[in-house]
Formats: structure tokens, C-alpha cells, sequence
């Protein structure tokens, strides 16, 4: 039963890691799912906007000549503040956010408040996340003037001793405790200081009311809320709606919870309650929340019963500091402050990966007579005024750009956070497939972490050429030995196929380098790529042998028919007619046919149609399975059929330019009178063309064109021609 006065839609389990906004993102793709949304209350349209967009209001970014009367000189930075409106209690202070850009110590033991003159005003340091903010809590900012905030410098500078009463604010952490049983209160403490190291993110937020964690991935992760509530001195029955467990404490003392792994679903007699005493004035409030299942959506509520009816406690009933905005940044010696604007563009969700469309640029534009260089925490490095790349979540990443002019450097650091609303693409439209391709086909792949390699070779393994193919694949297994990885051994073969586009020789020597027992393990797959490499790169004698081998050792299985077709396929390439059709009959003697042939014209040209259409849709490991499937039933298609030019389409698909020209080569030769000769032509056009004879594949077209002006393909040769 869904407690319908939590205020929650009782929506049933979603997808790891999704966050409540989920249905109000539209996708057609059931594979893919929304990005986090980054709320900091999920009570009004305004709360729900990208926490991060609310780092910055009205900034100066470009080079300010240092006020004189720049107190801290040791300090590099200095933020201009005003106060916006007046706290609720002088005790909550007033709110204070800045961008830390990696410039505060920890504990923001250098950050230090000043009024206009440069006499220091009381300030708590509330929190400092690197790459991410700085909140202090000011006990008053001067009405209509300026304050500064001083920062950075790697200098600790004096406390000013204030203590405020903090509230509402919310802090969330990454969990690694699959093993976790959130049995009490004292487990989740210990595993909030375990988590210490792994941060998302922290705000100041209106209630106690959240369906995801604001900061970060909502797979695993723990939350601490700290506020104080407006009471009156007497009981007051609370109330905990959670997914996974929940715990209050009440003046520091543990009061009640909600333990274990568990959905937020509850009535009114079955929710965990009590009636706990209150101070007059303010109580505080402390609530901890542990998410860890992946089959309902987290859940983090504190409600009461107010006239015996439950509810979330709203935001009314909380303290809230004041506000102020933050006016201006900037630096000691007048130089740009390098704050960075992360936007994430688009996002995939295709086959278990989380892709962002990102772009990193210099807030405000990028200063003149400066250049920028970006690093990201995953190893990827960039030069130029902005940063675009793929990025694959749902960790949280860091980029660092670094402005340098002459001599004069300065560097910022920016945390980024997987939220916000990005737009869904669906890899089934070919322009944001090319775009997401060539993002990574950019990188440089040996500067890349094993979990962005492993990304990348998935989806460019999808979706990419060899040769982007091979390099990911190449660096991945650089970094990842591990043979029992399912990826291991495609990756491999990825590697070698790469390699054999340049130097053939040398991928067979790798394939023959590996050790027996490697070789053992994966026969099928490093026996077939040595027969690829010996048949189709180097037509060596010597690949028969090897194929026979395998053939008799799977004699009755379709690996042991294919490779006794590539013996065929070899005495094909050598021009050995009569027997590359004697051993194409002969392996089609062993496949079942009651029609004594009829039935493979009609079933040659169906396969046609569907490998036609599956190249049109850009499926081609679906066209290349299809290949496969119709030469294990007839092997003699490659002489009665247009088998082979459509071999060497599917090969231009993954660009195995080479390859694909040989075979368009060999069906042309084989078939002088074919109808197909004009796309033989055109696509024999394409491959010269990739492979550096520009000249010869024009010419080519051009003959297409002013020849068969009425073919289908007459159009496209017309603007191949002119490229």
C-alpha cells in the first residue's frame, strides 16, 4: 500500500540510478534512461532547476585590475558579495556560496570574510567540496554594501569563531557497502565517515523531502541532512518515509528509524513513528539516509502528524539562513578567473552505458591573450578555447583548465556532476551517432582511464571504424590483462583487425605470439583471425592448412563449415577458379536441401533485399551476421549471386577499405555481365577513394554520371564526383 500522504506517485521500481523525474522525460529508447536531476527540493519548478546553474549570478569574468585595497595580498582570489535577504534567526547566518575552483584548502581553513573597509566579519565555514563550492555562513552582511571573501593561496588563515545554527543543509556521499545491512544507527554513522572520501555534493535545501540524491548517481549512496525545526517545547509525533533506511536523531540523540533494505511503502499505522520531545524555539535535527537496492527508487522524507494527519514537514517549519548573491570574482594581479561553465548537450543511454555530449568553456568567453589547455580526471587532455568530448557516467568527473599567457599561469578546477536535463539522442539517427564517433575518435586513447577506454571500445565497436576500433581496444588491454572479461578476447580481435589494415605481417605475428594456453582457451576466435589474415590480407598458401585444421576439429559445427569456405575464399583470391568452386560445392553437399538446389535463387535474392536494407539502416554487425548465415547455406552464392559486392559494402561499413576492395574487385571479375557492375563500379569508386586514389574514384563517378544518368545511384556519383 503507497502512503498517499508522503506525497510520493507510488511509481514501482526504475532502471538503477534513476531519479524521480524520470516519466517527465521523453525517450523511445527502452534501453536508455534520463540523466540524474540535480534538485535541491523537489517542491517547485524554480528548486528543480541544475543545482550547479545557481553557482554563479551576475560575475565579472574578464581581467579587473586588483582593487588597492586588497586586504589578504597572499590571497589570489577575492568574490564580491551583497546581501539579498535577512535570515530568519541571526542565529542561521547568512548564506554565502562561492565557486571553490580548486584554489580552498580543506575545511576552507584559507577562505576569510571581510566588509568594504577590509575588517573581518564573523563568518562559519560551513563546507568546501574541490571543484565544486565554498559556503560560509555569515553571522550579518551590511545592508547595501559590498563584503569580500578572500581564497586561495594554500594558507591557512585565522577562524573568526562564529558558530551558527546550520540548517537546512544536505550532504551526500557514494556508498561501497554491498555487504551493508543498515541495521542501526551506529553502522550508517560509520559508514558516513567511511564515505567521507567520496563525496557528491552539498546544499542548502527547503525540507526533507527528496526521491533521488541531488548530487549524484542514486544507485548507492548515503545523505545527512542537518537542520533545525521550529518547536514549541512539548512532544512532537515525526514520522520516516525512506528507501533504503532512515535514521532521526533529535538533539543529537537517536530518537527512531526505518532500518534495513526496504521500499518507502507505509499507511498510517505501519510507518515508523514517534512522539519526541522538542526545545522551545528550535530543536535540531539530524536525519541520515542510506540507499542501496536498485529495485525502487530512493526516498528521504521527515513528516509529522499535525491534527492527526501525516505530512511532510514543510519548508515553513524550518530555519533558513539569509541570502546573498555573489557579484563579482576576481583576481590579485587583475588576470581573467578561469571559471569553467560545464554544459552536458545531449546524453545516450545505449546498452548499459551512460554517454554525455559535454562542452567545458571558460565562463564569460575565453580572455584575450590567453590560451587554454583542459585535463580531465580520466586522462584526456585538450587544447583551445573550449573543451568537447563524449563522457561516460555516472561517476563524477573533474576538468581542469589551465590559462596561460607568457609566463603568467593560472589554473581553476571544475567538479563535474552527471544531473541537470540534458537532451536524450537515440543512436537510431546516424548525425549524433557521427557526432559521438568523432568526439572519440579525437581522443587520444593511451591518456584514457580503463573505464572510459572500455566505454569507448563499446560503442565505437558498435558504431566506429577498425581502425578507432583497434586503438581503444589496443589501450584497454594495455590496462586491463584480464582474460576472463568477456570483452577480453573482442577486444583482441579488434586489435588485430586494426592492425592488419597497415601491416598484416605483423598482426599475424601477434596472433602467433600468444601462449598456448591463451591460444587453447580461445581457439575459435585466434584460429579464425589468423585464417582472416592469411586468406584475405596475405593470401598465403599456408591458410588452408590452418583451416583445415579447424574445420576438422569442429567438422559438424558451422565454425568448422566456415572455415572450409575460407579455403575456398583463398583459391578464390589466388584465381584458382576451378577449385575455389570445388570446395564451395563441396561444402555445400553437407547442407541439408530436399529442393536439389531450386530454393537458393529465390533465397540469394531475399538475402539480398535484407542485407540491402540492414546496410540502408546502418545494422551492419546485423548485415555481417547475415552474411555469414548465407554463405554457411550457400557457399556458391559468391559465383551466383551479388554476395560479394554486398561483402564489401558491409566491410566499407567498418572500414576495411582494403578488404572491401578486393572482394567489389573479385565479384566484378567474376561477373562481367552483371546488372550489378554499375554499383560494383560506384562502390569499387568508394573504396579507392578512402584509400588515397581520389583522382582514379572521381573518375569513375563522373563516367556513372554522364553514362547512366537514369541509374539510382547517377546522383551520388554526381557529388562524389565533385568532392
Amino acid at each position: 500500500m503507497i502512503w498517499l500522504g508522503a506525497g510520493r506517485d507510488g511509481t514501482p521500481g526504475r532502471p538503477p540510478g534513476e531519479r524521480s523525474e524520470a516519466a517527465s522525460v521523453g525517450t523511445k529508447d527502452a534501453r536508455s534512461r534520463p540523466p540524474a536531476a540535480s534538485l535541491c527540493s523537489p517542491r517547485t519548478a524554480a528548486e528543480r532547476r541544475p543545482y550547479h546553474a545557481l553557482l554563479f549570478l551576475a560575475w565579472a569574468f574578464f581581467a579587473h585590475a586588483a582593487d588597492p585595497s586588497w586586504t589578504f595580498p597572499d590571497a589570489p582570489f577575492r568574490a564580491t558579495v551583497k546581501a539579498k535577504t535577512a535570515p530568519e534567526s541571526p542565529e542561521a547566518g547568512v548564506l554565502i556560496e562561492i565557486p571553490e575552483l580548486g584554489q580552498a584548502m580543506p575545511n576552507a581553513a584559507d577562505v576569510l570574510l571581510t566588509d568594504a573597509k577590509g575588517a573581518l566579519l564573523p563568518a562559519a565555514r560551513v563546507w568546501r567540496g574541490e571543484g565544486r563550492k565554498i559556503f560560509l555562513l555569515a553571522q550579518t552582511l551590511p545592508a547595501g554594501q559590498d563584503a569580500y571573501v578572500y581564497f586561495g593561496g594554500n594558507r591557512p588563515r585565522r577562524d573568526t569563531g562564529w558558530t551558527p545554527r546550520t540548517s537546512l543543509l544536505l550532504e551526500t556521499r557514494q556508498l561501497n557497502a554491498p555487504q551493508a545491512k543498515l541495521a542501526d544507527v551506529q553502522e550508517i554513522e560509520a559508514l558516513w565517515k567511511k564515505a567521507a572520501g567520496e563525496t557528491d555534493g552539498a546544499g542548502f535545501v527547503s525540507a526533507i523531502d527528496h526521491g533521488e540524491n541531488p548530487f549524484g548517481d542514486s544507485t548507492a549512496f548515503i545523505s545527512h541532512y542537518t537542520g533545525w525545526l521550529k518547536t514549541d517545547g512539548k512532544k512532537t509525533a515525526l514520522y520516516t518515509l525512506s528507501s533504503d533506511a532512515s535514521f532521526v536523531l533529535v538533539g543529537d540523540k537517536f530518537e527512531f528509524g526505518w532500518p534495513g533494505r526496504h521500499a518507502a511503502h507505509a499507511n498510517a499505522n505501519t510507518v515508523q513513528k514517534k512522539d519526541v520531545t522538542t526545545q522551545g524555539g528550535y530543536t535540531r535535527i539530524d536525519y541520515y539516509q542510506a540507499k542501496l537496492s536498485t529495485d525502487t527508487p530512493a526516498t528521504m522524507l521527515l513528516g509529522w502528524f499535525k491534527d492527526g494527519k501525516p505530512a511532510a514537514i514543510p519548508a515553513t517549519e524550518w530555519l533558513h539562513p539569509g541570502t546573498s548573491e555573489v557579484v563579482k570574482l576576481e583576481h590579485v594581479q587583475g588576470w581573467p578567473v578561469p571559471a569553467i561553465n560545464v554544459e552536458l548537450r545531449t546524453y545516450i543511454g545505449w546498452e548499459g552505458l551512460w554517454m554525455y555530449e559535454t562542452r567545458c568553456q571558460i565562463k564569460g568567453g575565453m580572455p584575450a591573450g590567453w590560451t587554454a589547455s583542459w585535463e580531465f580526471s580520466d586522462g584526456s587532455k585538450m587544447e583551445g578555447p573550449q573543451a568537447e568530448r563524449v563522457l561516460f557516467g555516472n561517476d563524477a568527473l573533474r576538468v581542469t583548465v589551465r590559462l596561460k599567457r607568457g609566463n603568467d599561469q593560472l589554473a581553476a578546477v571544475q567538479h563535474i556532476a552527471f544531473n541537470g536535463n540534458p537532451t536524450h539522442v537515440e543512436t537510431s539517427d546516424q548525425s549524433v551517432v557521427n557526432r559521438y564517433v568523432g568526439y572519440l575518435e579525437k581522443e587520444t586513447p593511451a591518456l584514457l582511464s580503463a573505464e572510459t577506454l572500455k566505454g569507448g571500445f563499446q560503442f565505437l565497436n558498435e558504431f566506429g571504424s577498425d581502425q578507432a576500433i583497434g586503438k581503444f581496444a589496443t589501450a584497454w588491454l594495455a590496462k586491463n590483462p584480464n582474460q576472463a572479461d568477456p570483452l577480453w578476447i573482442r577486444g583482441q580481435v579488434a586489435r588485430l583487425r586494426s592492425r592488419a589494415q597497415g601491416d598484416p605481417k605483423l598482426a599475424l605475428a601477434e596472433v602467433r605470439k600468444f601462449d598456448s594456453g591463451t591460444r587453447k582457451k580461445f581457439a575459435n576466435e585466434l584460429g579464425m583471425a589468423e585464417i582472416e589474415l592469411l586468406v584475405f590480407y596475405l593470401k598465403d598458401p599456408a591458410g588452408a592448412q590452418v583451416a583445415q585444421s579447424i574445420g576438422f576439429q569442429n567438422a559438424n559445427a558451422d565454425l568448422g563449415r566456415l572455415a572450409k569456405i575460407r579455403i575456398g575464399d583463398l583459391y578464390r583470391l589466388l584465381g584458382k577458379t576451378k577449385e575455389a568452386v570445388a570446395q564451395y560445392q563441396s561444402v555445400q553437399k553437407s547442407v541439408a536441401d530436399e529442393t536439389a538446389g531450386r530454393k537458393n535463387a529465390a533465397e540469394d535474392r531475399a538475402n539480398s533485399i535484407t542485407i540491402t536494407d540492414l546496410i540502408a539502416q546502418g545494422y551492419r554487425h546485423e548485415a555481417e551476421e547475415k552474411l555469414t548465415a548465407w554463405e554457411l547455406e550457400h557457399p556458391m552464392a559468391k559465383y551466383e549471386s551479388d554476395f560479394l559486392l554486398l561483402r564489401g559494402r558491409v566491410l566499407m561499413e567498418f572500414g576495411r577499405w582494403n578488404e572491401a576492395l578486393q572482394e567489389i574487385e573479385s565479384f566484378r571479375q567474376m561477373n562481367p555481365d552483371s546488372p550489378y557492375q554499375i554499383p560494383a563500379d560506384f562502390y569499387r569508386a568508394r573504396a579507392m577513394f578512402e584509400l588515397g586514389k581520389k583522382d582514379d574514384a572521381k573518375k569513375i563517378w563522373q563516367d556513372i554520371a554522364k553514362k547512366y544518368p537514369k541509374h539510382e545511384l547517377a546522383g551520388d556519383a554526381e557529388i562524389w564526383a565533385r568532392k
